[in-house]
């Protein structure tokens, strides 16, 4: 009777968990944004860090995420720490489809990209708010509504994912102007987690997006030690006030968030 017991506890607790088939990477690279989404086998990457970065967001998806090619690539804006890894980011990959920010030329990927991709042609587009599409089970949406704005970074494209009952937002680097635009629109942005906007910046994440998105986690893709200061305390205490927990690239390294369309659950590359 006590083996039969010790076998019973054995096997729970090896009961493998629930089975999570969406995967949001966000994969440290310093004072910059790379997120690397995986659903059902299908791949996208949402910007590749800055130009120092590149390779390793390659190797990691090439032999961490086990990837040779990438159903899509989005580049929300142009500024350096999201754009400039984008080269090495993509060498010797296959990418079916490009989302690209209009401030990036389209002669860049046709010129710079294409010619370090495994494959003779890029479908390239432009995409408006409201434009969605699948990734593997995922719905990816695209929810920018600016089209003008002297301040770049508010016309960075914001994304969501939807899968199953859970959703990520993906926020680039928008700041107040584009959180009001949003906050305006009549696309819903509710979200389980939040990638937080301008990587904790002061001109991002006021209290009443903070309301309408009502995440549960958030995660700040920042360097170490960087010049701009960010994370600031403002945004940081907005997040703590709400509750929020908060994952940043700088403490933790690299941040897995996995949902099997119920819950989420998150792994990080190093303690605290």
């Amino acid at each position: 009777m006590k083996r039969i017991l010790c076998l019973l506890v054995a096997l729970l607790l090896f009961t493998p968990a629930a089975h999570a088939d969406l995967r949001v990477h966000f994969i440290d690279v310093g004072q910059g944004d790379a997120i690397l989404v995986q659903c059902d086998g299908a791949g996208m990457l949402v910007d590749a860090g800055p130009a120092e970065a590149g390779a390793v967001v390659n190797e990691y998806i090439r032999n961490t995420a086990g990837l040779d090619r990438l159903d899509c690539v989005i580049v929300t804006h142009a500024h350096d720490d999201h754009l400039y890894g984008t080269p090495d980011a993509l060498h010797g990959l296959q990418v079916d489809t490009v989302y690209s920010s209009p401030a990036v030329p389209m002669t860049w990927w046709f010129g710079s990209i294409l010619p370090l991709l495994r494959q003779d042609s890029l479908n390239l587009i432009r995409p408006a708010g409201g434009d969605s599409f699948t990734l593997g089970g995922a719905s990816v949406t695209f929810l920018n509504m600016l089209t003008a704005s002297e301040n770049e970074n508010d016309l960075s494209l914001v994304v969501r994912v939807d899968y199953g009952e859970t959703s990520v937002l993906l926020t680039a680097d928008i700041e107040g102007e584009a959180e009001l635009s949003l906050l305006e629109g009549a696309l819903p942005l509710k979200a389980d987690v939040l990638k937080v906007a301008h990587h904790g910046g002061n001109t991002s994440t006021c209290e009443a997006f903070l309301k309408a998105v009502d995440p549960r986690y958030a995660v700040i893709s920042v360097g170490k030690d960087n010049k701009h200061g960010h994370p600031h305390a403002e945004p940081l205490s907005n997040l703590e006030k709400r509750g929020i927990l908060i994952y940043r690239t700088d403490l933790f390294g690299t941040v897995v968030a996995a949902s099997d369309g119920t819950d989420w659950s998150f792994e990080v590359s190093k303690a605290r």
